[in-house]
């Protein structure tokens, strides 16, 4: 599309974050938004660092599971929302790991 840029892995992980600490609704719905508008589209192989593909893709291959499974029902259950807040537990740690790495490959010093 013309006149709109690219985001990058990191963006789009950082929109997904984004969507989960401002939409309104349950950690379910903000959680299935971040993965369809932000997650689902990312192309790991492209836009993210070997050393957390294999994380990435577990989070989203669990993403697909709780949203996407055959024959699942339409009602959504307690522990659908305990999963919804694990996973959204995992990308938060997932986009600290991205930033460090990106840090790191620009030698920006730690702040911690």
């Amino acid at each position: 599309m013309v006149g709109v840029p690219h985001l990058s892995g990191s963006q789009k992980i950082f929109n997904a974050l984004f969507i989960l600490a401002c939409e309104q609704g349950s950690i379910v719905e903000r959680l299935e938004n971040a993965y369809r508008l932000a997650l689902a589209p990312l192309d790991v192989q492209l836009e993210l660092p070997e050393s957390i593909h294999a994380e990435f893709l577990s989070v989203r291959k669990e993403l697909e599971r709780l949203y996407f499974a055959p024959n699942r029902e339409a009602a959504r259950d307690r522990s659908d929302e305990q999963r919804a807040m694990r996973l959204a537990g995992r990308l938060v740690s997932l986009y600290d790991r991205l930033v460090r790495v990106r840090a790191d490959r620009l030698d920006v010093p730690d702040r911690s």
